[in-house]
């Protein structure tokens, strides 16, 4: 298995270690630091001063520098072990979605594009909101935070948000795509490995990424539809923390 940026099973605490990750992967499990972790390694020894002469500009220019010639080195090197990588579909190659294949959330233009088209109102918008804060303070899980946006989407639908999906791809969420996830991504599929997605977003939100970069398996949480519309409830289990590690596992 290769890892591209950030974390393999998302950024939460769910996450597995490396060690875990090579139980369940001994044969591909390539370890790649956080891009957070570039500047940590590279920037100037503790208790270095630079030149007073220095602007606050030329200081942070040189540490954007400094991390962006490190995430360029570690993308050859991941490219670099991915064409010595034996060639085939039994070598998987697991991309989360937000954060790693784009910068920032897809939810984030979704839930504009919600309060545009009339199906959440001025009220639900904050119980959205209050919601996802109390899910990044840790005292809302996943599901609970699932459940108060799906409610509002009773009765919508569900070819609508396909339609939506592929719109928000085109005109916002496409240019958040890293180069670096794009080029790793089509070197595994030069390779012929089994490339996929595995996120918490919906489908709505993964699916027009991954027909754009050519990826044939998406893996994510999905709404529940009878009849063409939604019906305000998420199905379960969601792919959230072990539901990724079980949605890798039976890839």
């Amino acid at each position: 298995m290769f890892k591209a940026r950030g974390t393999c099973f998302g950024s939460g605490p769910e996450n597995h270690s490396l060690a875990e990750k090579k139980k369940l992967y001994p044969s591909h499990a390539v370890a790649v630091p956080d891009p957070a972790a570039f500047f940590v390694e590279s920037r100037p020894p503790v208790g270095y001063k630079f030149p007073s002469h220095y602007t606050e500009c030329q200081i942070m220019e040189y540490a954007l520098e400094t991390i962006q010639g490190a995430t360029m080195s570690t993308i050859q090197k991941l490219l670099q072990d991915i064409e010595a990588a034996p060639s085939g579909p039994h070598i998987a190659a697991i991309f989360d979605f937000d954060g790693t294949i784009i910068a920032g959330y897809s939810a984030t233009s979704f839930i504009r594009e919600q309060v545009k088209r009339g199906d959440v109102s001025p009220r639900q918008l904050m119980e959205i909101v209050s919601a996802m804060t109390s899910f990044g303070m840790g005292n809302l899980g996943f599901s609970g935070m699932m459940a108060v946006n799906a409610q509002f989407m009773k009765g919508i639908e569900e070819e609508a948000y396909i339609g939506v999906g592929k719109q928000l791809y085109s005109k916002q969420i496409a240019r958040l795509i890293y180069p670096e996830s794009r080029a790793l991504v089509n070197a595994h599929i030069a390779k012929g490995h089994t490339v996929a997605i595995i996120s918490s977003a919906t489908p709505y939100q993964v699916e027009p990424a991954a027909a754009d970069l050519g990826i044939e398996h998406v893996l994510c949480s999905y709404l529940e539809v009878s009849e063409g519309k939604f019906t305000g409830s998420a199905v379960l289990p969601l792919c959230f923390g072990q539901g990724k590690v079980d949605a890798a596992e039976g890839l």
